[in-house]
């Protein structure tokens, strides 16, 4: 549970913090929403299983925080080819709120609210979890191609 607690927690401060991770390179993206990308490395064979484990007991958890303006939208996309050695078979994308969200709840409430029966999701989690063979989270942001200078390393502002 505390592994599942820690991956839920992540994804929701990649929503909201990404100056809680690494520094902004040098203002670029300075007012961008951050767009978290989470990768998924299923077992063989268990794609469908696990999808719909996903659709179950994490879902609903996004469509909470949408709901809450904690991020505004979710996409899960999957390769459109089969490439060697393909390094995942699902990627959550999530977009950062445009502000403020509209109620601030924790993560462990958010579970309690949407997930009533925690031993249900509890378990459900788990056995999503043991499907996933890889897993890791990226936090980016769009460059604005119309900034000037268009430079990582030249400071934005004053």
């Amino acid at each position: 549970m505390r592994k599942l607690v820690m991956a839920l927690l992540c994804a929701v401060m990649a929503a909201h913090a990404p100056g809680a991770f690494a520094q902004s390179p040098n203002g670029i993206v300075a007012g961008q929403p951050v767009i978290g990308i989470s990768y998924y490395k299923v077992e063989p064979g268990k794609h469908d299983e696990w999808l719909a484990l996903f659709h179950a007991w994490h879902y609903p958890l996004i469509q909470e925080m949408k709901k809450e303006g904690t991020i505004s939208d979710f996409k899960l996309l999957i390769p459109n080819v089969h490439g060697k050695d393909a390094g995942w078979d699902f990627a959550g994308i999530t977009f950062g709120g445009t502000g403020s969200p509209k109620v601030k709840v924790g993560t462990a409430q958010r579970i309690r609210q949407v997930f009533p029966d925690l031993a249900a999701f509890e378990k459900g989690e788990k056995e999503r979890w043991s499907l996933t063979t890889g897993h890791w989270d990226e936090l980016t942001s769009e460059i604005d191609l119309n900034s000037s200078p268009l430079s990582l390393y030249a400071p934005v502002g004053k």
